[in-house]
């Protein structure tokens, strides 16, 4: 799991943050101010940083920027209040990965920390190679044999999210969760689609692998078998 700093100065909130957190297996570093937060971020950084916007001495945006200005590797989660629509259009600007507006559900905060360790796992490992196909999200391209495979958008982010790891198999949920985020305006079967159209396109540029099915569960990436 990850290590999480949680930077809130409401005492009863920020225990229950780091309670949520817990217990979902995270390494937990909780403090009440943004000073503190800033000096915990640069000593040892997090993989993510949950943020509250008004804290004393430095806010919560003010320790954004300095992650962001100071280059910092730590996905920022900031917690605003609920209907501050300025606070969220100011974090954003900042750098923030996510928002989370207050009163907000456990599951919620839990799911949306899970969604940021992955999708910062997937940014740390850029590139994926199955047999003669090549993921790239930094150039955000696919290739087999070295030819260009002409994928959508959200084809090649369901493709790069299968392949970060050939040896699970992913939930139609877990692929939208750690590709798409909250950003994800479609239902858990539009996953099913694209995989449709995935498998007819890397086939017909002679992919050696395959995204095979695990019926009542997701999708998996078959690996081709060496002579």
């Amino acid at each position: 799991m990850a290590t999480v700093l949680v930077a809130e100065d409401d005492d009863r909130q920020r225990d229950l943050v780091v309670s949520i957190l817990r217990s979902e297996g995270h390494e937990v570093i909780g403090v009440e101010d943004g000073n503190k937060a800033r000096d915990t971020s640069r000593a040892l950084p997090p993989d993510v940083a949950v943020l509250d916007v008004m804290m004393p001495g430095l806010s919560g945006h003010d320790v954004c920027r300095i992650i962001g200005y100071e280059k910092l590797d730590v996905a920022v989660l900031m917690l605003t209040a609920l209907g501050e629509t300025d606070d969220v259009v100011t974090g954003l600007e900042l750098g923030a990965d996510d928002y989370l507006p207050k009163p907000y559900s456990p599951r919620e905060l839990a799911a949306r920390v899970r969604a940021l360790t992955r999708r910062k796992a997937k940014t740390e490992r850029s590139e994926q190679t199955v047999g003669n196909l090549t993921v790239s999200t930094e150039t955000k391209t696919a290739k087999c044999d070295g030819k260009l495979v002409n994928l959508t958008r959200m084809e090649l982010t369901v493709l790069h999210t299968l392949t970060s790891n050939v040896e699970r198999t992913w939930t139609r949920r877990e692929i939208i969760d750690a590709g798409f985020g909250y950003d994800y305006d479609g239902t858990e079967r539009s996953i099913d689609m694209h995989v449709v159209n995935l498998r007819r396109k890397l086939a017909d540029e002679g992919w050696t692998g395959s995204i095979d099915t695990v019926h009542g569960l997701g999708y998996t990436v078959g690996t081709p078998v060496s002579n």
